[in-house]
């Protein structure tokens, strides 16, 4: 993952869009660190992530900061113009959360459900989330459960194979 971080620190990169299949077993990213990944593209102003579980593996192992437990300055945080998280599934609420004190993005778009148990809750206005989220970030919009981001679906259809 090292070398990866070093040769995005080469290109320029302003908007990354990564799947479910990301995280997959077999997956080039499945034991990695993403915060690193993503510190390492300078120019990055949008990051959409669609399918993903947002469980304790993603936002203790996968998604961590060096110092994610430490007080962090205002330099170490990732800032983004636009944060997309679509057909996610919450099921480590307070990990979630903690995600947002090493990104702050101007605008969050968000659609999934929150999943407790066999007990799974939409995320949309009203949601216990909803109301955490709107307090602590500047612009959060609400999309359905199963809304496909548009640049997944031009992807979908310039790369149908059959």
């Amino acid at each position: 993952m090292v070398n990866l971080a070093e040769l995005f620190k080469l290109v320029k990169i302003d908007k990354l869009l990564l799947t479910d299949a990301i995280w997959a077993n077999d997956s080039w990213l499945a034991e990695s660190n993403l915060y690193s990944l993503l510190e390492s593209l300078q120019e990055l102003k949008e990051l959409v992530i669609h399918g993903c579980a947002f469980d304790s593996f993603f936002c203790n192992d996968v998604f961590v900061s060096q110092s994610m437990h430490e007080e962090r300055s205002q330099g170490d945080i990732l800032s983004l113009e636009v944060l997309t998280l679509t057909r996610s599934t919450i099921s480590d609420e307070d990990g979630f959360k903690r995600l947002f004190t090493s990104i702050l993005p101007q605008k969050l778009i968000l659609g999934g459900h929150t999943q407790v148990g066999e007990v799974k809750e939409e995320v949309k206005e009203g949601s216990a989330i909803a109301e955490w989220l709107n307090s602590n970030l500047s612009v959060v919009c609400f999309v359905v459960p199963d809304y496909s981001p548009r640049e997944l679906e031009e992807m979908a259809r310039e790369w149908l194979l059959w």
